[in-house]
């Protein structure tokens, strides 16, 4: 099954962005303060972020002190938002789908995905791959 992409349909991106931008976006108001709950200390930590659309996570874990970030991500607009809005020398954004992280010759102390995992078909292959790149 092809893996899903439909924010590089000019169209749906410009749409989606445009509600990205609402600061009173679901996003905004209530997603990412539940996540930022949840984290632990990111302190020197090494991230993973799986889906991390325009980098405004990546940007944030940098502000919480990780020490490196890797974002990926199926969307090629996504990235080009995010190099050149969210960038700094600690984060590395690659273009890549979720179901071939195991590709990756890395490991993480912490792998965080949000909003963006629902949209694999295997999940339990997402989750294997997930464990492997984790620091022991």
């Amino acid at each position: 099954m092809a893996k899903q992409n439909i924010f590089d349909n000019q169209v749906f991106f410009d749409g989606y962005k445009k509600i990205r931008e609402n600061e009173g976006s679901a996003n905004n108001v209530f997603e990412m303060p539940a996540l930022y709950s949840l984290l632990p200390d990111l302190k020197g930590k090494h991230i993973h972020d799986l889906g991390c659309g325009f980098g405004e996570h990546c940007m944030d874990y940098i502000k919480k002190g990780a020490e490196r970030i890797v974002g990926i991500d199926i969307c090629e607009k996504m990235l080009e938002v995010a190099k050149k809005e969210n960038s700094d020398p600690k984060i590395t954004y690659l273009l890549m789908p979720m179901e071939d992280i195991g590709s990756l010759d890395e490991k993480f102390d912490v792998v965080i995905s949000s909003l963006a995992i629902h949209y694999v078909d295997d999940f339990t292959g997402v989750l294997g791959n997930i464990y492997k790149l984790l620091n022991d």
